[in-house]
């Protein structure tokens, strides 16, 4: 059992992780968050190597605890299963974080697995004075 000190230290380093994870604001078609060399890390493993092991915490504890089943927490760690909204708030209530730090996780980790082969030029809107509305061409490079 860890003493009061060591569970001190356990909820800020959480904290300090959660801060750093938080997204900041981007520009539209950026996507800085998305890993570009590599896939971003699965939740599951982040859940296992930064909450579990640290807390000393077994699979089926953290199942009792939230009230899950087992076999659903270690589909997640093993990457064989999402972060649900549902699983992100309970997440979120038994290490004291917000849902988004898990749904963004999740978020990041489906977009860097799934990233485009094949991308397309942006539109620009043209409006016309005699229609009074925009029309979306596509843009030409220059």
């Amino acid at each position: 059992m860890p003493t009061m000190l060591e569970s001190l230290i356990i909820i800020s380093r959480f904290k300090f992780f959660e801060e750093k994870l938080k997204p900041r604001k981007q520009n539209i078609g950026s996507n800085k968050m998305i890993p570009s060399n590599r896939t971003a890390t699965h939740p599951g493993i982040i859940l296992l190597k930064e909450f579990l092991e640290p807390m000393e915490l077994t699979q089926k504890v953290l199942a009792t605890h939230v009230g899950i089943p087992v076999q659903t927490i270690h589909e997640i760690i093993r990457g064989k299963k999402g972060i649900s909204p549902d699983t992100s708030w309970l997440l979120s209530e038994a290490f004291d974080t917000s849902p988004e730090f898990w749904l963004n996780l999740q978020t990041t980790y489906d977009l860097s697995l799934h990233k485009p082969v094949m991308h397309i030029q942006p539109l620009v809107a043209i409006s016309k004075c005699r229609i009074g509305r925009a029309t979306l061409i596509p843009s030409i490079p220059q």
